[in-house]
């Protein structure tokens, strides 16, 4: 292949934001020769250290690559190359699928700018070469947007602080996806995770005002990230999973990689740790064995049955003592808890709600952000299960 034919790629770093630039070269330089000497020599090593040398080979590969591109990021373009396109990395978006589709590259990926310019398509023959520019694209994204959230959150109240920016798929058209016309099933989706909301957005908000044209506000402890079950699976996308909201309303959605996926799953339980802490305690109506009563949640305390007539706390339950849950689909909801201490070891209350899906949601965000608050291991959150177990009355898990 003569590389004089085809673009050069490298990142540089202009006015405090990457950028991907691609030169077309119109004459044969060193720096080109060199690029090639190095595709050359890194694919030659490869070779030779086999399977064993495998992964002191990709750090080897792994720094060579971050070399090169500190070098181009310095350099000003030759004599002899112009500029092909330059697309700014902050909340841009790099994807390895066909647009619109289930259907991955084997040797090419695209990125899109905030404002919706393309790279192209962006080929590489080496996988090796197409993995490094991948991740080191991507890291660079991620790092521009965690820059992004950090200065918004410095003008920003406590209880409105950006935890999460990026990009995701969101499937469509999926009643009609196995059909043979072509459709696109899947649709970008620009996802942010703000104070106690989880927003989705067609593109990036670029101000307060844009916040109003999301396609999708929720409550983010009225929803829940759920990891997809085996049966669950649609399609030959990886890294998907399902969020499911109190109103019956699932989405279907995907991210590029596995480190993605890891980083919004931690990102969402964050979310939720800090809705729950602030909210401290949340009261349902129902009626129990046909009295009027309420159930309270409270993240120090745990969950209390509280009786409308008498108005007088029943009983106080651990988080840690509920054993299970189960509901009917439309009113009634069982839940149970264990102790040796309880008659037969467990106790059973079968509540009837109107609001019984809202009343799950709470429940499972109550327990995660307690298993949080008393694990110090748990997403790093040391600092917050101190705090929560020094104000947590004796006896109370």
């Amino acid at each position: 292949m003569d590389l004089a034919k085809f673009p050069f790629l490298f990142l540089r770093y202009q006015k405090c934001n990457y950028v991907v630039q691609m030169l077309l070269c119109l004459l044969v330089t060193p720096l080109l020769r060199s690029t090639a000497e190095w595709l050359s020599t890194m694919s030659t090593d490869s070779r030779r250290n086999g399977s064993n040398g495998d992964k002191s080979s990709q750090a080897s590969d792994h720094e060579n690559f971050i070399s090169l591109v500190n070098v181009a990021s310095d350099i000003q373009p030759p004599k002899g190359w112009k500029n092909f396109v330059i697309l700014p990395l902050q909340m841009a978006y790099i994807t390895r699928y066909l647009w619109g589709t289930d259907k991955l590259r084997s040797n090419g990926f695209e990125v899109r700018s905030v404002d919706g310019s393309s790279s192209g398509v962006i080929h590489c023959e080496d996988p090796k070469v197409l993995s490094l520019w991948v991740g080191y694209i991507d890291s660079n994204i991620s790092e521009l947007n965690n820059k992004s959230i950090k200065l918004s959150n410095k003008y920003l109240h406590p209880d409105e602080l950006i935890v999460y920016l990026g990009w995701l798929c969101e499937r469509v058209n999926v009643t009609n996806a196995e059909s043979g016309d072509f459709l696109k099933t899947w649709e970008p989706r620009f996802v942010m995770l703000k104070g106690n909301e989880f927003y989705l957005f067609e593109t990036p908000p670029l101000s307060v005002e844009e916040l109003k044209s999301s396609l999708t506000c929720q409550k983010i402890l009225e929803t829940r990230f759920r990891d997809l079950k085996e049966h669950e699976k649609v399609g030959k996308r990886e890294h998907c999973f399902i969020i499911e909201t109190a109103f019956g309303e699932n989405l279907y959605l995907s991210v590029e990689s596995s480190d993605q996926f890891v980083q919004l799953r931690g990102a969402w339980q964050r979310c939720t740790y800090y809705a729950i802490n602030k909210l401290e305690t949340y009261t349902f109506a129902c009626a129990m064995e046909d009295r009027p009563s309420a159930i309270i949640f409270d993240i120090r305390h745990g969950i209390g049955m509280y009786d409308v007539p008498t108005k007088k706390y029943l009983r106080w339950y651990k988080f840690s003592e509920l054993q299970s849950s189960a509901d009917d689909g439309k009113l009634r909801i069982r839940l149970v808890f264990y102790n040796k201490k309880f008659e037969n070891n467990q106790h059973i209350l079968d509540l009837d709600c109107t609001d019984f899906r809202k009343l799950i949601f709470y429940l499972h965000a109550f327990l995660l952000a307690r298993i949080m608050s008393v694990d110090p291991d748990y997403l790093n959150l040391k600092t917050h299960k101190e705090k929560a177990v020094s104000t947590a009355p004796a006896g109370t898990v």
